[in-house]
C-alpha cells in the first residue's frame, strides 16, 4: 500500500535520489536530512515534540544553520530544552503542545525521561515491548496548532521542515496544519505500522490526510522494533509534489 504514495514525479525524485545519494555520505538520518534542507534552501525548521531538543542538535551538527522553532509540552522536558537552546540565537523554544485545535489538555508523561510522553494513553501493545515507558504522571498543558504558530511567528511555509514526533498524535497535529500544510516543503514524522496509543490514527489515514494535501513520500527510515523484531514504526520524508 505504500508503494502507492512513492509517485515518480520528476520533482519528487530528484530529491529522493538526492536523499539516496546523501545517507551513502552521512551516518543519520538528521545529517542527511539537514544537507537536503542546505541543498533546497529550506531556512526553518518547526520541531513538534523536541523533548530536550535531540532533533535540533542532530540538524547543527549536520549543518544546518536556519531558524528553528521547537515545541515542547512537558516543563521538565522543556526546562532542560530552554537551557539547551540559550546559546544559540536562532533556536526559539515554547513550552506548547500543538494539536488539531486550541485547548488545554492533560498530557500522559513517560517514565523513560519523557521520550514516549503523549496527550494519548498507551495501550497494551507499546506497554508490552516497551515497560520502561510506562506513565508516571499527568500534567495539564497548553495546546495550540500549527496554523496558530505560523501565524504567530511569521513562518514561511514554503521555506520550512514540519517535524513531528508526538507519540502517536500526528494525524491531530496535521490536521491543526491544514491552512498551511500544502505549503510546506517537507514534512518528517514518524508513524506507527501497528498503534501504539489509544486511539492512535491509522498508519494510511495519515498517509492519506498528506496525499490530499500534495505531500508524496520520498524517504522511509525503519523505527522502532517489538521485542521479536517485527517492526512497529517508521520515520517518513514527504515532499510537495
Amino acid at each position: 500500500m505504500i508503494k502507492n504514495y512513492l509517485r515518480t514525479n520528476s520533482r519528487a525524485r530528484r530529491i529522493r535520489e538526492l536523499l539516496t545519494a546523501t545517507s551513502r555520505i552521512f551516518d543519520s538520518q538528521t545529517k542527511s536530512l539537514a544537507h537536503i534542507c542546505e541543498s533546497t534552501e529550506i531556512s526553518t525548521i518547526i520541531d513538534v515534540g523536541a523533548n530536550v531538543g535531540q532533533f535540533s542538535i542532530d540538524m547543527r551538527r549536520g549543518g544546518f544553520s536556519g531558524q528553528i522553532f521547537s515545541f515542547e509540552p512537558v516543563l521538565a522536558s522543556f526546562m532542560i530544552l530552554q537551557k539547551v537552546s540559550a546559546t544559540d540565537e536562532k533556536w526559539d523554544v515554547y513550552n506548547l503542545a500543538l494539536g488539531m485545535a486550541q485547548s488545554v489538555q492533560e498530557i500522559f508523561v513517560s517514565g523513560n525521561s519523557g521520550l514516549s510522553s503523549s496527550l494519548l494513553e498507551m495501550n497494551s501493545l507499546h506497554l508490552k515491548n516497551f515497560p520502561n515507558s510506562r506513565n508516571v504522571r499527568k500534567e495539564l498543558v497548553s495546546v495550540s496548532t500549527v496554523d496558530r504558530q505560523i501565524e504567530r511567528l511569521g513562518i514561511d511555509p514554503s521555506k520550512s521542515l514540519l517535524k513531528l514526533d508526538v507519540q502517536g498524535f500526528e494525524y491531530n497535529v496535521l490536521m491543526g496544519a491544514l491552512s498551511n500544510l500544502r505549503n510546506f516543503h517537507f514534512c518528517y514524522l514518524g508513524v506507527s505500522l501497528s498503534p501504539l496509543y489509544e486511539g492512535e490514527h491509522e498508519l494510511l489515514e495519515i498517509l492519506n490526510l498528506l496525499g490530499q494535501n500534495g505531500h508524496t513520500i520520498i524517504e522511509i527510515y525503519r523505527g522502532v522494533s517489538s521485542k521479536r523484531g517485527s517492526l512497529l514504526q517508521v520515520d517518513i520524508v514527504t515532499s510537495i509534489d
